[in-house]
């Protein structure tokens, strides 16, 4: 794949998405700003330092407003990676750089640092390939100077050592290319000039050098007035005197020289005429091991260069020999390898061994045994010989598994990273008399993705554009095996192909281990050790197997599990598919457990149990393949299973679209109807939070009549009657389910069920529904407790209870019942589950006003998840951590957990980074920065609209307009709520009612209380409108009525209406009592606003509290 933002400033700027030409931008500014933010690879920017920097004539508010509208049209033709522009902290901007992103600029400084430090060519070989030209070339503004003319230097500095060397090495044609680049960038450079002379001379043409130099001195005398300076001329003396030569040609690339060196201390080493591509960690760990351990073994698959590696480390050795094992047949016994040892070393004789033995314990001497797995067992017992605790010499073996010898040091050398890999391509491109095209790098990073980084594979597909363009090439990858094969002639048999190299692994392999890595390349994702019990054949040690092809480097181990490498895959993949029966039955066991793994994630997600989820997700790419794999080859049934359960990883992933498609594809697949239900009822569900009620009914209907409604089709239609404004008839439904959750012995489902009844019986404001709530819960409340006392040890009745409890309005036994649940579950070793429940006992230790304890269980559940190794748990802890304290307007609880998760932002997945992005534009809202907010904010919706979410991006757009009402522009206020309101919309009506509520409050701020009362009239879903009704009554002077909406607000409840309005109502009272002439009263309660607002880091509620207060004052 290509990556997914690509940035390419030296010479003409090329920007592309996804592959796609960056849209036109309204002005050359939004370029500046992306490249000025990519030079500082991913760190904040301060926005005064950029405003200072791009538009210089500006004033602070016109500056301002310059880097909001060109940051706007760079979002908008950003697309889908417009979530990588953030503001990580106030008065700052980033951009990330994180992930499938390609930066030439920064590249290219990376390079050149590791040159400077370590003088590694490889590294001014890459930063010479990446300079293509001026740093955004066509721009004089005088920081593009400043960063252009660095740049140039550096690039200037490694062509002409680059340069150099090919002189020093005879490669004439090579060294003059370099040095028309370099002259290129400075014409009137004398060094890079006698560069190019000496090259032309040395090359056979000195008529050419002295038609060089006489221009060049032309083009001095006209710039400065100046002749040549005296090296040069002494040089021009030196070349028109030295006898001519003819053309000499380079040197050829081959591969391999097999031929000793003639190097003292050095003996039968390979030759190699292409640098070693980006092993610079690898090389220096190798080296400082080969000081510290006997015996070091470099592990690899086949093609991975470990002999280039050990040769590469070696280099500076005093005394070193170099045997190759790959000449002793597989049978060979341990004295045929310890034969090849005298050989190489010169010891001979009967007591051969001893004297070698001698060397190894007195000597400096390093001995390199490349290829060591076909003989290992034999090699183990010659080494095992030769090893002595004491000992001055050094071992160096090379091969596809460890000896597993005591004292033995392992180096697991892993495939190159893309920057190297493409650079790779690019080398052998050329070595095959390819120039490539720069607008063809998206399609080379594809190619090398697509094989895994493996320089072989990478080579051997690069040898391939002769004759396929990239495109072809990377089509023609699909099948990879058929294609990469072909090397050099001079190569070993066993590395001409891809297949020969994988082949010649696997006849290592027992029988039943090949069967069992033919078995697991039907995941095409991270599996564990249970995924893997689940497809092999019954019978197959599973440990057994998976230890065996990881010591073959067959199988990488990382920390999501393991996995292969592409190509491997591809080649286990073709061996199981020339057995059609095998393959089946391996393909059926895959689906079928991902189908059962999906449905008991599900089946705990309902229950509450947080770990779930992330199995669910962490399976999504082999759930995808088996339902494809299932469809395509006839299981209807099971690919019916695999569609409802997919869809709900989509659901989650706010993949909407692709997750309707999805279950009407599997109700095509299926006859059973209790699964046809399943399947109508997820459709239902997505249609309900894409706003689309009236099909969301439709689809209830359909599947209320298949099969007996199971608990969450209950909770939907109860939900449906709330949105339709049926209120009376949302409570049998729900109740009725909360009964059969319990008869299925999940009472936290069916509590989390009467939580959301409750909150929807609130907003609506029901007299009597709500009336009727204080005995219903308390019914509840005693079927749980029977339960309870069923089986009192059970940690999830007590969970159920807690919540009954905080629902009832009795925080503290919450409290209590929570925290037994946690005791019980470390009395039962269960170290996830503790952590996830004092998640949950956060979120209602914000609600009882102890944010400081919420804030301590928030992060000692993240420490628990990363002491088990699940860091991707912890930083969901850490979002939905924030969101609690979001909600409960605890905002410096929020901005807290927001800086612990700042670190970790680019890893986040696209899901939580979104809603990470929304409750930091909505803190931000609650700390009196408008414009940061609204840039946060519209950040989130451009994030939500990419993940296929157009209720909650319409939600933020609608709180990003909000913020003009802040700022004091309720002119633009108001012109975005009339905007909004005439968008057509198939929103919830509740969120139409809220476009209202905001045009209301502008219309009301501005004075103009009668046109917000014609708006509010027909708003009576939310309780908000009340609130705004309130305001505007008291404004007028009727205060009775005033108070009637203001008390009723109060006696909601901060769940029934967001907690900032609840603050609102409280001032609404305050006031109201000062207009009533009750000071006292109106103080207590603008004070206790005013220490609820300054204890939860609440700018915005403090400043309208001291404002309050204030006009207070005149009437002591």
């Amino acid at each position: 794949m290509p990556e997914s933002l690509s940035l390419r400033f030296f010479g003409p700027p090329q920007v592309s998405v996804q592959g796609e030409p960056l849209p036109r931008l309204r002005s050359r500014k939004g370029l500046q700003l992306l490249a000025l933010l990519a030079l500082r690879n991913g760190a904040a920017v301060e926005r005064d330092f950029l405003i200072g920097t791009l538009w210089p004539e500006s004033d602070g508010p016109a500056g301002q407003e310059s880097l909001r509208k060109t940051l706007g049209d760079l979002r908008t033709a950003l697309g889908s990676e417009s979530e990588r522009l953030s503001t990580p902290r106030r008065g700052t901007l980033q951009l990330s750089l994180a992930g499938e992103v390609f930066c030439d600029t920064v590249a290219f400084d990376a390079a050149i640092t590791r040159w400077e430090k370590s003088g590694d060519l490889v590294q001014a070989e890459w930063a010479a390939s990446l300079y293509r030209g001026p740093f955004l070339e066509g721009s004089p503004e005088d920081w593009v100077l400043r960063e252009r003319q660095l740049r140039e230097e550096n690039a200037q500095a490694v062509l002409e050592l680059l340069a150099r060397r090919a002189l020093e090495s005879g490669d004439t044609t090579r060294a003059l290319a370099l040095g028309r680049r370099a002259e290129k960038i400075d014409p009137l450079r004398e060094s890079v000039q006698r560069l190019l002379y000496q090259a032309l001379t040395d090359g056979g043409d000195y008529p050419a050098a002295l038609r060089a130099f006489r221009d060049f001195r032309v083009r001095l005398h006209e710039a400065t007035h100046l002749g040549p300076d005296p090296q040069t001329l002494s040089l021009l003396q030196t070349l028109a005197s030295t006898p001519r030569r003819l053309p000499q040609p380079a040197l050829a690339h081959s591969e391999v020289s097999t031929a000793p060196t003639t190097s003292a201390g050095l003996r039968h080493f390979p030759h190699f005429f292409t640098p070693l591509r980006g092993r610079a960690p690898e090389q220096a760990r190798l080296k400082e091991l080969l000081q510290s351990a006997p015996l070091t073994t470099l592990v690899g698959m086949g093609g991975i260069g470990k002999t280039r590696l050990a040769v590469a480390a070696t280099q500076g050795w005093p005394s070193a020999v170099f045997v190759d094992l790959t000449p002793l047949p597989r049978t060979a016994p341990p004295e045929a390898v310890l034969e090849a040892l005298f050989r190489a070393v010169g010891v001979a004789g009967a007591d051969a061994l001893t004297r070698l033995q001698e060397r190894v314990q007195e000597s400096e001497l390093l001995l390199v045994l490349d290829n060591g797995e076909p003989v290992l067992a034999s090699l183990r017992n010659a080494l095992a010989q030769l090893l002595q605790p004491s000992q001055r010499a050094r071992f160096l073996v090379t091969s596809r598994e460890p000896l597993r010898l005591r004292g033995e040091r392992v180096l697991r050398l892993e495939p190159l990273d893309s920057t190297e890999a493409q650079a790779l391509f690019y080398e052998r491109a050329e070595a095959v008399g390819v120039t490539l095209r720069t607008d063809e790098s998206e399609t080379i990073a594809a190619i090398c993705q697509r094989l895994a980084g493996l320089p072989l594979a990478i080579e051997l597909a690069a040898a391939r554009v002769a004759l396929l363009s990239p495109a072809q090439l990377l089509e023609r990858l699909a099948v990879p095996l058929r294609l990469l094969s072909g090397a050099d002639l001079d190569l070993p048999e066993r590395q001409r192909s891809l297949r020969a190299v994988l082949e010649d692994s696997c006849t290592l392999l027992e029988p039943q281990e090949r069967a069992g890595l033919e078995a697991l390349s039907v995941f095409v994702g991270p599996f564990r050790l249970d995924d893997a019990e689940a497809v092999l054949e019954p019978g197959h040690e599973c440990l057994d197997i998976l230890e065996a092809l990881h010591h073959a480097s067959l199988l990488v181990a990382r920390q999501t599990g393991w996995t292969f490498l592409q190509p491997v895959r591809d080649f286990a993949s073709e061996g199981l598919a020339s057995a059609p029966s095998r393959e089946r039955a391996a393909r059926i066991r895959h689906a079928q457990y991902q189908a059962r793994l999906a449905e008991e994630a599900l089946r705990q997600i309902h229950q509450g149990i947080p770990a779930a989820e992330r199995r669910l997700w962490e399976c999504a790419e082999d759930r995808a393949a088996a339902f494809a794999w299932a469809e395509s080859a006839g299981e209807t049934e099971l690919a019916a299973h695999l569609a409802w359960s997919h869809a709900a990883y989509l659901h989650d992933a706010r993949r909407h679209r692709e997750a309707e498609g999805l279950l009407k594809r599997g109700l095509t697949l299926t006859q059973n109807p209790t699964l046809q239900q399943d399947l109508g009822e997820a459709v239902a569900w997505l249609q309900l939070e894409l706003g689309a009620i009236d099909r969301a009914q439709e689809w209830l209907v359909k599947a209320t009549t298949l099969a007996p409604p199971t608990s969450s089709l209950l909770h939907l239609t109860s939900l449906l009657a709330f949105f339709q404004g049926r209120n009376t008839e949302a409570r049998t439904p729900l109740w009725t389910a909360f009964e059969l959750a319990l008869s299925q012995e999940n009472p936290l489902g069916g509590v989390q069920l009467l939580q959301s009844y409750v909150n929807r019986v609130r907003r609506s404001a029901d007299p009597a529904l709500l009336a009727a709530l204080p005995e219903e819960l308390e019914g509840a409340q005693r079927r749980i407790e029977e339960l309870r006392s069923k089986e009192p040890a059970r940690p999830t009745t007590l969970k159920a209870l807690a919540f009954l409890h905080q629902l009832q309005g009795d925080p503290q036994n919450a409290v209590l019942l929570f925290e037994r649940a946690i005791a019980l579950y470390e009395d039962q070793s269960q170290p996830e589950s503790v952590a996830d429940a004092r998640l949950q006992l956060a979120r209602i230790l914000f609600r009882t006003d102890q944010p400081e304890a919420a804030e301590a269980a928030i992060l000692a559940a993240a420490q628990g998840h990363r002491s088990l190794g699940n860091e991707e748990a912890a930083r969901q802890v850490l979002v939905n951590g924030l969101c609690f304290a979001k909600f409960t307007r605890w905002f410096g609880q929020a901005l807290r957990l927001r800086a612990a998760l700042a670190p970790e932002l680019e890893i986040l997945d696209p899901t939580y980074r979104a809603r990470t992005t929304l409750f930091e534009g909505c803190v931000l809202m609650r700390q009196d920065t408008p414009e940061e907010a609204r840039a946060c904010l519209l950040d989130a919706a451009a994030r939500f609209r990419w993940l296929g979410d157009p209720q909650t991006e319409t939600v933020l757009r609608r709180l990003a307009a909000w913020t003009y009402i802040d700022e004091g522009d309720l002119e633009r206020a108001e012109a975005e709520a009339r905007r909004l309101l005439g968008k057509e919309s198939t929103l919830y009506q509740e969120e139409n009612e809220q476009r209202g509520v905001f045009l209301a409050e502008c219309l009301r701020r501005r004075g103009r209380q009668e046109d917000a009362f014609a708006v509010l009239a027909p708003l009576v879903t939310i309780p908000e409108a009340r609130l705004s009704r309130g305001l505007c009554w008291l404004a007028q002077g009727q205060l009775s009525l005033a108070e009637r909406e203001f008390q009723t607000i109060c006696t909601l409840g901060e769940t029934a209406v967001s907690i900032e309005w609840f603050a609102y109502a409280s001032l609404g009272l305050a006031q109201l009592a000062q207009e009533q002439g009750h000071a006292s009263t109106a103080r207590r309660g603008y004070e206790a606003v005013l220490a609820r607002a300054r204890r939860a880091e609440d700018r915005v509620g403090e400043k309208l509290a001291r404002t309050a207060q204030e006009r207070l004052e005149p009437k002591k």
